[in-house]
């Protein structure tokens, strides 16, 4: 836990952008470590869904661009969140949108070079890219994969796969075509559409490159 924790304060403080939460130190009280953090008041994106199921249409894609612009600033930063979810994202009062919990994070010195050689796959299954569960390389793109779910969540109110075991789990995430999100919810735009979509493309190669190449497409003016 304390290892988790110091990475967690390493890597948060590589990260200066209003959609990251600030990190401010670690410390001890009691023989018990913890970390200090701003207060951001508001409710998780995980207890919003819970209530209303789906967010409205523009709500909801002022939430995107907003996990964009975070992600776009950690990946500049070389940092890679492996753990996006709605769980770990907060909807502050007022409409700012931050992204949590930079526990499982991994450093790198560049975009698409970070290499995890850990003995098993981490992250929260559900919201894991395919190369997650094979411990393979993971990169900028995986926390794409993890933002085309959570958006697929936010506008259709279900997840694209369900699984009884992680291991079917895995094997959809790896192998079946995900739902149009089209189909679950009509009124959508179809560009939006086809974002997310890409975004839950098997193959890193072929969903975007980085987080800043979705905010100019999530504009319907």
């Amino acid at each position: 836990v304390l290892e988790s924790l110091y990475r967690e304060v390493k890597l948060a403080r590589l990260i200066s952008h209003p959609n990251v939460a600030r990190i401010y130190d670690l410390g001890e009280w009691e023989g018990l470590e913890f970390i200090s953090m701003e207060y951001i008041a508001g409710q998780s994106l995980a207890e919003r869904l819970n209530t209303d199921g789906v967010l409205p249409m523009d709500f909801g894609v002022r939430v995107m661009r907003q996990l964009c612009e975070g992600l776009a600033a950690a990946h500049a930063a070389g940092v890679v969140h492996r753990d996006l979810k709605p769980a770990n994202i907060m909807l502050q009062q007022g409409g700012r949108v931050v992204i949590l919990d930079f526990g499982i994070a991994k450093w790198a010195s560049g975009l698409h070079q970070t290499s995890d050689k850990s003995a098993r796959p981490v992250g929260t299954p559900h919201y894991m890219a395919p190369e997650q569960f094979l411990s393979s390389t993971v990169d900028g793109r995986t926390d794409i994969y993890a933002l085309g779910v959570v958006a697929f969540e936010m506008f259709t109110g279900s997840r694209p796969f369900k699984a009884v075991n992680p291991y079917t789990l895995a094997w959809k995430h790896a192998k079946t075509t995900p739902p149009d999100p089209l189909e679950l919810r009509p009124d959508l735009p179809p560009r939006l559409a086809a974002v997310i979509l890409r975004c839950l493309e098997k193959s890193p190669q072929d969903r975007f490159d980085t987080a800043q190449e979705i905010v100019s497409l999530l504009r319907f003016e």
